[in-house]
């Protein structure tokens, strides 16, 4: 014989964990949580979407460390720029990578279940990508500079690291070729260290024809490199509304989701320790028990999900 419990796991006198179930679940509530548990870690697990996070993250930690060991060089070391110039265009290319391929694995997931069951998934979906990409130079630019990069490379064409120094609460700048050393700065005085990301518009256009004609016009009008990391920045806050955009296609299934848990488990505060699936299978003299995640920390981002927050 074997049943699902909700049980949790709790500490005993030996100081080993104890499992003491709570109640013992029908059938049908153990599917519908189950069904629950999948369509949180479905719908807000998207790795794709994870890994994008990771690859802004880490591009924003490189950045900040960058700026500390540019900052605390000795002012007989010399900045090379060969140095910190790999790091920062693997770093750029992974979240290029990372944003198209949730963009492609988006549209592949929902014209897939729009093929099952004759939704409109995609479409909804799409029209928000559309605006961002409409209203957005930051957002249509990246978009293709990916395909450059693959085609072409990521020289990083125009790129330079400004010092500002902090003197008598004045801000003097110097710029740096990227090879020149901090021979200009005395132990005492405060800097302000930015690295601008550039790429040539004018590069891009001579190196590469596959640039849409209404951005390529976009492209010829402007009169200033183009600072990746701010691009970077500025799609980043879109990206977070597409997202959001495709979890709302799933809102009436998280919404019974969200019910579905909250009938079947309850009050969380009601419980000391933290519930889990517990499948019993009694075959004497044996016991077995196999032990399920609930996922609690999705739940909480599906219910952020339905109130039209980025889970």
């Amino acid at each position: 014989m074997s049943y699902w419990n909700l049980a949790v796991n709790e500490p005993g006198q030996d100081g080993q964990a104890v499992l003491n179930a709570t109640r013992r679940l029908s059938d049908d509530e153990y599917e519908r949580l189950s069904d629950a548990n999948q369509a949180f870690r479905r719908i807000l697990g998207q790795t794709t979407w994870s890994v994008l996070q990771y690859s802004y993250s880490s591009f924003l930690l490189l950045e900040q460390q960058l700026r500390e060991d540019i900052a605390a060089r000795s002012t007989t070391v010399p900045i090379h720029a060969d140095a910190i110039q790999v790091p920062i265009v693997a770093s750029v290319v992974n979240f290029l990578t990372a944003m198209r391929m949730f963009l492609d694995q988006s549209e592949t997931e929902l014209k897939r279940l729009d093929k099952a069951d004759d939704g409109n998934r995609f479409s909804a979906w799409k029209e928000v990508c559309s605006s961002e990409y409409d209203y957005y130079f930051a957002y249509r630019f990246l978009y293709r500079f990916r395909n450059y990069v693959q085609h072409v490379g990521l020289p990083l064409s125009i790129w330079n690291i400004s010092v500002s120094l902090r003197q008598s609460d004045e801000l003097v700048s110097l710029g740096l070729a990227g090879d020149s050393p901090l021979d200009h700065m005395s132990a005492d005085e405060d800097l302000v260290v930015q690295i601008v990301l550039g790429e040539s518009p004018s590069d891009l256009i001579e190196n590469y024809d596959g640039w849409p004609a209404a951005l390529k016009a976009e492209l010829e009008s402007l009169t200033t490199e183009i600072d990746l990391s701010e691009q970077i920045h500025i799609v980043m806050d879109c990206l977070k509304r597409v997202v959001r955009a495709f979890q709302e296609q799933f809102k009436e299934e998280l919404a019974k989701g969200v019910t579905d848990f909250k009938e079947i488990v309850g009050n969380l505060n009601d419980y000391q320790h933290r519930p889990v699936l517990a499948h019993i299978t009694e075959d004497s003299p044996r016991l077995t028990v196999k032990l399920v995640d609930l996922d609690f920390e999705r739940f909480v981002q599906a219910e952020r999900s339905i109130a039209g927050e980025t889970a």
